[in-house]
């Protein structure tokens, strides 16, 4: 009996296909191979990256532990506080500790960054690491998400106000 590999067996082929994520859904349609779609659709790459981002960096704000990223390609040191959407979009409201930025780092006199608003998508080769936790006093009102899905400020285990 020959092996079944996707070169004598249509079928097989065409699953091959659905597993590997073949974006030609009404070709492989009309091959007739019996897909539930639901299950099976194929998430674009970015959508994945952006999801795996988004939690490391809940699980940094959780532990209150920095992230070391690149944010439209340039390295930066983060202290994730408060995680959610703006307009439909995953953000993050952080404090930038280290790395650079096009706008550039704000320092004022005894203090190691600010507070920046960036969007998960644009984020990448996030990591967790061992550093202190730093902060500084925000604003009470902050207008960088509009529907919180974690905020380490408000966590009552300690106050990450009092940080480096």
């Amino acid at each position: 009996m020959a092996e079944l590999t996707p070169g004598n067996n249509p079928t097989l082929s065409n699953r091959v296909l659905v597993l590997l994520g073949h974006k030609r859904r009404r070709q492989i349609w009309r091959l007739g191979v019996g897909v539930s779609w639901g299950c099976m659709t194929p998430q674009p790459a970015e959508a994945q990256a952006v999801r795996e981002s988004y939690s490391l960096l809940r699980l940094a704000d959780a532990r209150r532990q920095p992230v070391a990223a690149l944010y439209d390609g340039l390295p930066r040191l983060l202290c994730p506080h408060v995680l959610g959407r703006k307009s439909g979009r995953l953000h993050v409201l952080c404090y930038q500790f280290g790395g650079s930025s096009h706008s550039g780092l704000p320092m004022a006199p005894g203090r190691m960054g600010g507070w920046r608003c960036l969007a998960v998508e644009r984020l990448s080769q996030v990591e967790l690491r061992a550093d202190a936790w730093h902060t500084e006093p925000r604003c009470s009102r902050q207008t960088c998400i509009d529907e919180i899905d974690f905020d380490a400020d408000a966590q009552p285990e300690e106050d990450p106000q009092k940080g480096q």
